[in-house]
């Protein structure tokens, strides 16, 4: 048993590693380290109720696991033809710059999915999100604008905000910009990746929308980082965001 618990902390760090190297730098490559560090220190610690408890918070951590793959199992669609005749908008959620003004991976997978749709389906418009953060030289949702522009989506059809800094504002920014006119928005095709759209979906539901999830697919290689971010944010949203 121990011997296991040093090879699984092992992997766990090396692989963090190699996330960081390659560029993954959110919060999941860390809470793996954190997590390899609990396994190692139950090993060695002799305070059986330290270890205990160590023992305990995985196993819920697993249990929750497993209801969140459930949700995710339930809001992950990475196609949608009977959701994109049935809105009003495509909503397209930010997920930060690289390098200060480049689209990230992430982000450019949810401008591609979008685009993909907005090609088949002219009708609809689009509603860009992402404000600027403090290490970016422009707002996410302009970098993504002129993205959309250069392939070949008309600039009439594109709307956004440029202010918001997390999902919740994302979703709040497109409302408060559109309430006040003669838009119909509140029926969306959500674009972001796939392990963020329960917690995009719980929020824009929140705010009385309703949702058809669109999603990009993750790389393989950083999935498993980006859900377990994905599912301490899930948590902080249910608790304290959705009020």
């Amino acid at each position: 048993m121990k011997l296991t618990l040093k090879i699984l902390s092992a992997v766990m760090i090396l692989y963090s590693i190699f996330l960081l190297v390659i560029g993954i730098r959110n919060f999941g490559p860390f809470l793996l380290i954190i997590f390899a560090a609990l396994l190692l220190f139950s090993v060695y610690t002799q305070n059986s109720v330290i270890k205990n408890m160590i023992y305990i918070f995985f196993i819920l951590y697993i249990i929750f696991i497993l209801f969140f793959a459930f949700i995710l199992y339930r809001n992950v669609k990475y196609d949608n033809p009977s959701g994109a005749q049935k809105s009003d908008f495509v909503v397209v959620l930010g997920s930060g710059l690289r390098y200060g003004t480049y689209l990230s991976p992430e982000g450019k997978r949810r401008s591609d999915k979008a685009i993909e749709y907005l090609k088949e389906y002219p009708h609809l418009n689009v509603f860009l999100t992402g404000g600027q953060g403090i290490d970016e030289k422009v707002p996410e949702s302009v970098i993504m604008k002129e993205y959309f522009l250069e392939n070949g989506i008309d600039e009439n059809r594109i709307f956004l905000e440029d202010k918001s800094t997390n999902t919740n504002e994302n979703i709040k920014f497109y409302i408060d910009a559109l309430k006040d006119t003669d838009m119909e928005y509140h029926n969306i095709l959500l674009v972001t990746s796939d392990f963020h759209m329960p917690r995009a979906g719980v929020i824009a539901r929140h705010y009385n929308l309703t949702v058809y999830p669109l999603c990009s697919k993750t790389r393989n290689i950083s999935f498993i980082p980006n859900i377990m971010r994905e599912e301490l944010a899930f948590i902080k949203t249910l608790i304290l965001d959705l009020k």
